[in-house]
């Protein structure tokens, strides 16, 4: 079994995320890495209508699965719209967002 993602680890992948994946003035993203329940690896939630948003992820995960959690999660935050509202689907936008910070995360251009 891999070992957990270290405090290092997380603020070097939180660091690259918030530089390499540029995200509108409107939303604005705090990234939490804390205990979960076992059946979650992370979650992104709305604060409130004004695009204020939390990622939490568990930090019972290692490195790769951290990094995929965040990238997963920041996919969800880019695929909200004031207007459309926030869902947690999976559906064809999500997935356009999440190669965008898949390839922006890993340097793939």
């Amino acid at each position: 079994m891999p070992s957990r993602c270290t405090g290092p680890q997380w603020a070097e992948a939180v660091a690259r995320l918030e530089e390499r994946v540029p995200i509108s003035r409107e939303v604005h993203v705090t990234y939490q890495r804390r205990p979960l329940p076992s059946d979650t690896a992370g979650h992104a939630e709305l604060l409130d209508d004004t695009g204020r948003f939390a990622i939490a992820v568990s930090s019972s995960l290692s490195y790769s699965e951290t990094v995929d959690v965040l990238i997963h999660e920041l996919a969800h935050v880019l695929d909200w719209s004031p207007v459309h509202g926030y869902t947690q689907d999976h559906g064809p936008t999500w997935g356009i967002h999440y190669a965008y910070v898949y390839r922006r995360f890993h340097g793939v251009e």
